[in-house]
């Protein structure tokens, strides 16, 4: 990454922290120029995006909005989402959402983690894509 910013002018000054000091430099003192972050997401965006965009997550809460980004819109379409049962219009409201924060550009993804999952067969009832993977998970009868 150095190497890289270094052919567009960027002078990358590496500065480890251990993950409490991590933790209060970045969502509670915002010191910080450019910060990596794992964010692990659920399958609902209410449940994983919303804390990295909604302008209510900015503050002291590790693993929220650690851009600041605060954008009048994309604050009403997460409520808007967040506020029906209706899948379609959910998803309407996200793609929106997404269309804007994909233009603003509050965060800059490098990476995006692909998860396998795998048991045996004498377990059933795994749930692979819900965040709960082994929840209800149980010996085969």
């Amino acid at each position: 990454m150095r190497q890289q910013l270094a052919q567009v002018g960027i002078v990358l000054r590496l500065k480890p922290l251990d993950p409490a000091a991590f933790a209060t430099a970045v969502f509670t003192q915002r010191d910080f120029d450019l910060a990596l972050i794992s964010y692990c997401n659920g399958v609902d965006p209410e449940i994983g995006v919303r804390r990295m965009y909604h302008s209510s997550a900015v503050g002291n809460v590790p693993f929220s909005n650690a851009a600041a980004y605060r954008n009048a819109d994309v604050d009403r379409l997460f409520d808007e989402a967040g506020s029906s049962v209706d899948t379609a219009k959910r998803g309407e409201a996200y793609r929106a959402m997404e269309r804007i924060v994909a233009h603003d550009l509050p965060y800059w993804w490098l990476v995006e983690t692909d998860f396998t999952s795998a048991w045996r067969s004498a377990f059933v009832d795994f749930a692979p894509w819900s965040g709960q993977f082994a929840e209800r998970a149980a010996p085969a009868r």
